[in-house]
């Protein structure tokens, strides 16, 4: 019993259904079919692979410990945290002080928060909470 193969034709891309052979050729153009290797396409499953990769790695670099994206909207931290540190910043003292020196103090809060934003994500705050908060302190001087 002879074996039967379906080949394509690289030349023509013509289907040939042949008996196995030591010398095969094509049934249209005559194409010699054997010296060749035959195999699947790997190029798809390959692109597939590295792009999935890739975009999972750059998912992950933008996810928290928590699995939030970070960075939606820019250098952003979650709303809760910076009004916990505008308030902390703002009032931190708990003394008494005048409706226009606490809106002064809260303006330097927030330029010191925006700051300090610009130069470490939420990811960075997460990672090392000491240095955020020395950038922060700083930033703190440098609004006044």
């Amino acid at each position: 019993m002879q074996k039967k193969i379906n080949l394509v034709c690289i030349k023509c891309n013509t289907e040939n259904a042949i008996q196995v052979s030591k010398e095969l050729h094509c049934k249209k153009c005559s194409e010699k079919l054997t010296g060749r290797k035959y195999g699947k396409i790997v190029a798809i499953p390959l692109m597939t692979i590295i792009v999935s990769g890739l975009f999972g790695y750059v998912l992950i670099d933008k996810l928290d410990n928590r699995g939030n994206i970070i960075g939606r909207q820019g250098n952003r931290y979650p709303i809760k945290m910076e009004f916990s540190l505008i308030e902390e910043c703002s009032s931190g003292s708990r003394n008494l002080i005048t409706q226009n020196y606490f809106i002064r103090k809260r303006g330097i809060c927030f330029c010191a928060l925006e700051k300090t934003q610009k130069t470490i994500n939420y990811k960075g705050y997460i990672e090392n909470k000491a240095e955020f908060f020395r950038q922060f302190n700083f930033h703190i001087a440098t609004c006044k």
